[in-house]
């Protein structure tokens, strides 16, 4: 067999998947936001692993949602990440976490897709995306930069029309509408069975990082590093 694992925990929603290269196989376990990725994820990797009747020694490769998104989510993910591929010896490949909502997005949809997350303060990590046609791939025209809420409006008077996706599409519930026509609540959060998706259709052409290089994407330091930064005194 040639196994693969997935893991994002960019969000509250962790996803995993176990991949069969080979048959085309699948064993996948999403997490719901009341759960905690660092007292979850290594059971749930367990729990994946017992299903499929494999052992950890069989996986011959992993894949990792570096963000952005989550800092302590990112952390715990990642740092999994990275022992499992050191202590097995085997390849690690970072993912795009913002991708994972627009794959999710109806098998129907075109055009031009912002995908948001949140980044705290009343802002969003965003990227953009584009296909021609539902038999094509998604590419990402820029991104991922940090946005204030109100400038997503200024996607509104986009000549060609733009979707809007992504976990941070929840911060409208307090700070306003986006004014930009959303996919389905339901794929807003990176699901496993999207991820197992891409790891059958894109994990062969993918290229490892080393492990010991491989972290998360954050656009800006926490609100912790922020405040530590500005109580230490001047240098000089």
């Amino acid at each position: 067999m040639s196994l693969i694992l997935g893991l994002d925990t960019s969000t509250r929603h962790g996803a995993l998947a176990l991949v069969d290269l080979r048959s085309g196989q699948s064993w996948t376990e999403d997490q719901d936001a009341t759960q905690n990725h660092g007292r979850e994820l290594v059971p749930a990797i367990g729990r994946l692993v017992m299903a499929a009747g494999v052992r950890m020694t069989d996986l011959s490769g992993i894949v990792v949602g570096v963000g952005p998104g989550s800092y302590t989510g990112l952390r715990v993910g990642i740092a999994v990440a990275k022992t499992l591929a050191e202590v097995l010896s085997v390849p690690v490949v970072p993912l795009d976490s913002l991708i994972l909502p627009v794959l999710a997005a109806p098998d129907e949809t075109t055009g031009t897709i912002l995908s948001i997350a949140d980044a705290q303060r009343g802002a969003v990590a965003a990227s953009v995306y584009t296909r021609d046609s539902p038999s094509s791939g998604w590419i990402r025209l820029n991104g991922p930069e940090i946005l204030a809420w109100k400038e997503l409006k200024r996607w509104s008077t986009s000549p060609d029309p733009v979707l809007v996706t992504g976990p941070g599409l929840e911060l409208a519930a307090r700070l306003g509408p986006t004014g930009l026509p959303e996919t389905p609540r339901e794929t807003w959060y990176p699901s496993s069975n999207v991820l197992a998706r891409w790891i059958l259709s894109q994990y062969t052409s993918q290229k490892p990082v080393s492990a010991d290089t491989l972290e998360p994407l954050y656009l800006r330091p926490s609100a912790a590093e922020e405040k530590r930064a500005a109580t230490q005194p001047a240098s000089g």
